[in-house]
């Protein structure tokens, strides 16, 4: 039989009398329902309108679900006989008997693959329901006519799959068999999978446009965008619910912004930028309101060499960390990469320290990036030419303390370090061209060594995640686990489309061995239809910033339960 596809959304309401009402726009794709369901004394239940015969409709309890839940438990909702079914199966001219039953049993725990959440444990139920007439002709009883209903159950969620079994209304096809897989679930506090992207605008409906930095505070989000397009200063604090909608915004003129960064330290965030003359930081307040005046953090001519930024910020504990690419004597002088600890208002807190240093003429920096928590380290990395070779370095900056510079090489391979630091520690990941753009990751001990598999060469440690068949080396720190955008080639979303690219977002979380070895990994997007500037960590979400011609818009992500 062909096989057809449709959508089927459920929605949940409270109702009068304490009950939530849930609705459904193509059940079984047999069009709109509407049940009541309760959970009350351990116990999940459906009411719904039942009737036999000429008998007037009456409420029927459907009990699911008991705690505790036990395999094999089986719980009656029917069990009746009535000596007129209403119907003369036999043709006899007189209505026949029927006997008419309902009942669910627990099948048992099964894991059930969901298009963005594979391996879900579940509780699979069984409701059966079951006729039988006996005819009034010759006294005999008629097979047992039977349907079925299975129900997966998830923690957290609740039904993610269900599958009718039903007698066909025409003979010739058997029986009719629908099968309902969740894809996206939103419970305003906790969900799974990917939402709607929706535009972003303002009250009055203007497109924000011009993304440069955002941060989150679990219930919001501070997005930083340009005053006014094609203008070198003036930028604009937005505050974003969590679902991606704007709530207000606070201009400041004059700030610099072709480069700028935000940074949260503790219920401040500090944007950077700099101008010509060094580096400045202004702070906001956690609802986005400019806190006093711009401070200047680093004086002097700075010269960027190569890479995408020339200058980063990070938070280690109460400290900011600033890390600057400069250039002593000219083009043909020497370069270095220094880095200074400063408090929340902007006071050096210590004389800048120098991670590397070389000469112009036949070495240089690139792919400087950096990144931090409140309640530990922040990490520097970047790549390096020097002397002909090329080397992976980083930085660890624990509180105020002098940086603790490592180096991994020379490499013979081209790659690109990201940092990424967790409450469990810190990680290092970078696109292996060599692997045909996997993702590749090593996690660092407490000393900031690199944790390898044993036996294995750098090249080997690749992340065995089979949908990251090719990233772009972008990573978020949050603050459990590492969360990440990449690419899988030639798949298909639904098993009627086209092989094509898709885009996934999968959360990361570092064990205690290397990466590769003990890291472990849940895919929570798979299909997202734009590819995100810059990702934000929420409770229990993350929201996607997409950057695209026509303006800003946000999606939300949820984290699985």
């Amino acid at each position: 039989m062909p096989t057809t596809i449709y959508q089927n959304v459920v929605s949940q309401a409270r109702a009068s009398d304490g009950t939530m009402v849930e609705s459904a726009t193509d059940i079984g794709h047999t069009g709109t329902g509407e049940q009541a369901v309760s959970a009350s004394g351990g116990e999940v239940a459906t009411i719904s309108g039942f009737a036999v015969a000429y008998e007037p409709p009456t409420a029927l309890r459907y009990l699911e679900l008991r705690s505790p839940v036990r395999v094999g438990d089986q719980y009656t909702t029917l069990d009746l006989h009535r000596k007129d079914s209403g119907y003369d199966a036999d043709g006899d001219g007189r209505n026949d008997a029927v006997d008419y039953a309902i009942y669910s049993r627990v099948i048992g725990t099964e894991t059930v693959d969901l298009v963005h959440a594979p391996g879900v444990k579940t509780v699979r139920v069984r409701t059966t329901q079951a006729v039988r007439y006996t005819l009034s002709y010759s006294g005999q009883q008629t097979e047992v006519v039977s349907a079925t209903t299975d129900l997966w159950y998830a923690e957290g969620v609740g039904i993610v799959k269900r599958v009718d079994d039903y007698p066909s209304s025409v003979a010739e096809t058997g029986r009719d068999v629908t099968t309902e897989e969740l894809v996206v679930f939103d419970g305003v506090a906790k969900g799974l999978g990917p939402m709607a992207k929706t535009a972003l605008t303002t009250a009055g409906g203007q497109r924000v446009q011009e993304f440069r930095a955002a941060v989150g505070f679990g219930d919001h989000v501070l997005l930083m965008t340009m005053l006014q397009a094609g203008q070198d200063a003036g930028v604009t604090v937005h505050k974003l619910d969590a679902r991606g909608q704007w709530l207000s915004g606070h201009d400041v003129a004059g700030f610099p912004n072709s480069d700028a960064q935000l940074v949260r330290l503790g219920e401040r965030v500090l944007a950077l930028a700099h101008d010509d003359a060094g580096i400045v930081m202004q702070a906001f307040d956690a609802e986005g309101v400019p806190a006093g005046s711009g401070v200047r953090l680093v004086s002097g001519s700075l010269t960027r060499l190569a890479g995408a930024w020339w200058y980063g910020a990070a938070v280690s504990r109460d400290t900011l960390w600033v890390v600057w690419e400069e250039q002593v004597g000219g083009t043909f002088g020497t370069y270095r990469l220094r880095a200074q600890p400063f408090d929340a208002a902007g006071r050096a807190l210590a004389a800048a320290s120098t991670l590397t240093e070389g000469q112009s003429t036949a070495n240089s920096i690139s792919g400087l990036s950096a990144t931090g928590r409140s309640s530990g380290a922040a990490l520097v990395t970047w790549s390096e030419f020097s002397d002909g070779q090329g080397y992976l370095r980083y930085a660890v900056l624990d509180g105020q303390s002098a940086p603790d510079v490592h180096g991994i090489g020379p490499i013979s391979f081209t790659a690109s370090l990201k940092p990424a630091v967790v409450s469990s520690g810190s990680a290092l990941l970078w696109v292996s061209p060599s692997r045909g753009g996997a993702l590749s990751g090593v996690t660092l001990s407490q000393d900031g060594s690199i944790l390898t598999t044993p036996g294995k060469s750098l090249l080997e440690e690749v992340l065995p995640v089979e949908w990251w068949s090719r990233t772009d080396g972008f990573v978020l720190s949050g603050d459990q686990t590492i969360d990440i955008v990449a690419q899988e080639q030639n798949a298909k979303l639904w098993p009627e489309d086209f092989p094509r690219a898709l885009q996934t977002l999968t959360e990361l979380k570092p064990g205690a061995g290397s990466l590769a070895a003990t890291g472990t990994v849940r895919l929570l997007a798979r299909g997202i239809d734009s590819w995100p500037t810059a990702l934000v960590e929420l409770d229990g979400r993350i929201l996607m910033i997409i950057w695209e011609s026509a303006g800003l818009s946000t999606q939300v992500v949820w984290r699985r339960p």
